[in-house]
């Protein structure tokens, strides 16, 4: 049972970590748009 809890837990970290460089991959799109809309964020 031991194998397939990490192996089941592998899965699941690497889904969540899938998951987090699309909702990072995201939020740098929209930094990037206001920072052209709005030159005042720039670099925040």
């Amino acid at each position: 049972m031991g194998r397939r809890c990490d192996e089941q837990t592998r899965g699941v970290y690497n889904e969540v970590l899938a998951t987090a460089d699309d909702i990072i991959s995201d939020l740098e799109k929209r930094l990037s748009a206001l920072e052209l809309q709005e030159p005042q964020y720039k670099g925040l």
